[in-house]
């Protein structure tokens, strides 16, 4: 992340989060788990809490059946070497299904990558 151009991360970040999805609808998820923190958490829509190493097993075993996802509309703010992105999303699922949810997101520049450190959906 360039701290000195906040839209450019605003940008990078969006960017990153759809990249992010396609990979793990796409079933490419050690590039997926290359975004993610170490100490991630993430707050599913149910409720329940995952953190990384949860999470990806849990997209190798197919729990989610992504397949597309939309940002509706999407703020990003930049606070330094953190970023929060909150928004609405439509994701597909397998099923046919399309959810509307409400997603934040906080992502961390860490060695010159930025990094999910923190997820948190609900239904909108």
């Amino acid at each position: 992340m360039n701290p000195s151009s906040p839209s450019a991360v605003a940008d990078e970040i969006r960017t990153l989060s759809e990249q992010r999805f396609r990979w793990a609808a796409d079933g490419q998820i050690d590039r997926f788990a290359e975004l993610l923190d170490d100490n991630l958490a993430f707050v599913h829509l149910t409720g329940k809490m995952s953190s990384k190493a949860e999470w990806i097993a849990e997209l190798r075993a197919g729990a989610y059946g992504y397949r597309e996802m939309e940002f509706v509309d999407c703020d990003v703010h930049v606070h330094g070497d953190t970023v929060v992105l909150v928004g609405r999303v439509d994701i597909r699922v397998a099923s046919g299904h399309t959810w509307r949810l409400v997603v934040t997101k906080v992502y961390v520049s860490k060695q010159g990558s930025s990094k999910l450190i923190s997820a948190h959906a609900c239904s909108a």
